[in-house]
């Protein structure tokens, strides 16, 4: 009977020929990853290598954990080197461990023999030769160990260039251990440095969470691509976008200033009642408010409670900057860092003021500028295409003159002023073009390409080197875990982000289909349908990148 499957089809000679090739490709791709990599088994047969290797095992196996306290004992003998008188008096050892030389007064090079006796078996005994100019000399390299009979031996000779007409000494060193074992100082030093890692890590692992979070959703392909812009809409709010960057960071860095100045030296008291007439405000504003669909209105609203918040901000880090150098000085050098914590964290505070304003202002001047051009070209073609001309030269000026000012920054070039201007007068008239190829109300999709330059930006910083980093934040904030905290910080906000989009875009769409077919806008889609699903691996992920970053901790 054949074992042959009937039906079964036949390998053709193409496909057997794959196989073989792909074969004898990996032939040759191990062949020379061997050649590569130098791998080999030469060099570890070779005795002295298996010597080598089995004493790093055994200190490995003995640690420095625990130590003795020693106390030290210096049992000094006076010589004279070239013996050009009577031999100095020997000195009295009677109560306690002795020693005896050969000769105390003898010509250079002579032999010299010392032996010790009523000595504890087992101690270390270091052998000097104290010359004129009183600079310690080792006798005997290693330490004598003494014998169980408490007593030691050593022969040598007087060095020929220790000449001298005055007296020298002979100084035998002695270290007995004192009291109980207790841990060494390599131990504490280990320890101490292990605490400062896993900190260390804690901490980038916290600020790189904190940033990834956002980013992730912009980096998550499913959430983008259903983002579309109108191309004159688009273009105008990016020629306005810088604009509101720098209107949005002076004014949160001027308000958050006057928040600041307001408290002045005034006392707790009066800032206690300062914040409860703010609360008392905002209280009554909210209750009486009423919704509005308006856009302008919203927009205004939003703007002012923004600089309502900058300004208790900067009231409350300037508080903070006192409440953490008084509490430092209340508490000292023990519970100190409480204090210390409540200053950096206020300072933090005064330092991300103008970031807040500037990301803030950029999105209100993108939004409210796309918002009306959206409009004011929804039926009138000819305003239409002359806007989406305007708009797109004006936002393709502004992104090349902006990159130009960078690689400037970055190059130092000679004429700065030509530089931007050759740039700016370049992107205008591909903007320009731009605005005749594209319709003014095609649809763009402008969260592809939000999310295509976020994935760029953090496939970029996560190739870079977390070591590379601390060197570069070494120079900006010196030497010390600071610097390993910000470089783990960057390296984290690229790895955690791209995994935590990832994440995002494997979800399940059912649950964002039923939210949205109730009417939810986008926030409330994100809020009650998305992050639900991804709450456990965020926090899988985090944990994992904790875990690595101790590793990472440990190098930098």
């Amino acid at each position: 009977m054949s074992d042959k499957v009937p039906n079964a089809p036949e390998k053709t000679m193409w496909q057997r020929l794959r196989v073989y090739l792909f074969l004898l490709i990996a032939f040759f791709v191990y062949a020379y990853a061997i050649q590569i990599t130098d791998v080999g088994f030469e060099k570890p047969r070779e005795e002295n290598r298996q010597t080598q290797v089995i004493n790093a095992l055994r200190g490995l196996a003995q640690p420095d954990l625990f130590e003795y306290h020693l106390e030290e004992m210096d049992l000094d003998t006076n010589v004279l080197i070239p013996c050009s008188g009577d031999a100095p008096a020997a000195p009295d050892f009677s109560d306690g461990p002795t020693y005896t030389l050969s000769t105390n007064c003898a010509e250079p090079g002579a032999p010299l023999l010392i032996e010790g006796t009523g000595f504890e078996p087992g101690e270390s005994v270091f052998l000097k030769f104290i010359p004129e100019s009183g600079v310690e000399l080792k006798l005997a390299r290693d330490a004598i160990v003494v014998k169980e009979d408490g007593t030691w031996r050593y022969e040598g000779e007087y060095k020929d260039d220790r000449t001298s007409d005055s007296e020298q000494q002979v100084r035998v060193t002695l270290r007995r251990k004192q009291g109980i074992a207790g841990l060494s100082e390599n131990t504490l030093i280990s320890f101490q440095k292990i605490v400062e890692t896993v900190f260390l890590a804690f901490m980038a692992t916290t600020v790189g969470l904190i940033v990834s979070i956002p980013l992730s959703f912009v980096a998550a392909r499913n959430l983008m691509t259903s983002v579309r812009t109108p191309f004159v809409s688009l273009m105008a709010g990016l020629a306005v976008a810088p604009i509101g960057w720098i209107v949005g960071s002076r004014l949160f860095s001027l308000v958050g200033a006057i928040g600041t100045s307001i408290l002045g030296d005034a006392s707790l008291e009066t800032t206690g009642l300062f914040f409860g007439v703010i609360g008392l405000a905002a209280v009554s504003t909210s209750g009486t408010a009423k919704l509005t669909t308006d856009k302008w209105r919203n927009t205004i609203g939003f703007l002012g409670g923004a600089l309502l918040a900058v300004l208790v901000l900067g009231i409350v880090a300037a508080l903070g900057l006192r409440a953490g150098l008084v509490l430092q000085d209340m508490l000292g050098s023990t519970w100190g860092f409480i204090g210390r914590f409540i200053y950096v964290l206020a300072d933090a505070l005064r330092v991300l003021i103008p970031v807040f304003g500037a990301l803030t202002g950029a999105a209100i001047f993108f939004s409210v500028v796309s918002s009306v051009v959206n409009t004011a070209t929804r039926n009138n073609p000819a305003i239409a295409r002359l806007a989406s001309i305007v708009a797109s030269a004006l936002a393709v000026a502004v992104i090349a003159m902006v990159i130009a000012g960078f690689v400037n920054w970055l190059y130092q070039f000679d004429n700065r002023q030509q530089w931007l201007m050759n740039a700016g007068i370049g992107g205008a008239l591909v903007g320009a073009a731009l605005a005749f190829v594209v319709r003014p109300r095609q649809q763009i999709a402008s969260g592809l390409m939000a999310y295509t330059l976020t994935r760029t930006t953090l496939n970029i910083v996560r190739a870079l080197e977390p070591l590379i980093m601390a060197i570069v934040f070494v120079i900006w904030v010196g030497i010390g875990p600071f610097a390993g905290v910000l470089a783990l910080s960057l390296h984290t906000i690229a790895a955690l982000a791209k995994l935590f989009s990832e994440q995002i875009e494997s979800i399940a769409d059912g649950p964002i289909e039923a939210i949205t077919a109730t009417g939810a806008n986008r926030l409330q889609t994100i809020l009650y349908a998305v992050i639900p699903q991804i709450i456990p691996p965020y926090i899988a992920f985090t944990l994992y990148r904790w875990d690595i970053n101790v590793r990472m901790s440990t190098i930098i």
